[in-house]
């Protein structure tokens, strides 16, 4: 617009996260749900700029440093084989949402167009089906998953935190 006569970089999360703070989280949650780099670096820009605040303002910021601190972090990607009705799938998501996993990144491989267009991205996910007909879950960090399983107790098991 080229009525606008500055653009700020806006830094500072008040009660509203920036536009800067969500858009480095977006930025990285794509680098993982598309293994594309090109989002990951464009993150790690993003820190760079803002660096200088970080280093000495960081409590004006805290949602950029959630960002950052998830760009140093080991996501866990939860893919699940199913369909979104599928009551075997609620009770995974019921088990998912009990512990604090705030670094997760939730997939639906609904052997439909969105599964499909994910494939594209990860070709791993063209493939994925659920076992003997229930809801399955894949529970995979750094592209590596874990045997997929069916049993919602495994599952609470693969999704424990490490300390």
């Amino acid at each position: 617009d080229p009525s606008i006569l500055l653009r700020l970089k806006e830094n500072y999360d008040g009660a509203e996260p920036s536009p800067n703070s969500v858009s480095a989280m977006n930025l990285l949650r794509l680098a993982q749900i598309t293994a594309n780099d090109n989002y990951f670096q464009q993150a790690q820009n993003t820190f760079i700029h803002f660096s200088e605040t970080l280093v000495h303002q960081p409590s004006t910021s805290p949602q950029m440093l959630a960002a950052l601190q998830f760009s140093f972090a080991k996501p866990k990607q939860i893919v699940f084989a199913a369909q979104p009705a599928d009551a075997d799938l609620k009770t995974f998501l019921r088990i998912l949402h009990k512990p604090f996993l705030p670094n997760k990144i939730i997939l639906l491989a609904e052997n439909g167009d969105g599964q499909a267009y994910l494939a594209k991205r990860l070709p791993f996910l063209r493939n994925l089906q659920p076992l003997e007909n229930c809801a399955t879950a894949f529970v995979c960090e750094d592209f590596v998953c874990q045997l997929p399983t069916a049993d919602p107790a495994q599952f609470q098991k693969q999704i424990q935190p490490t300390l």
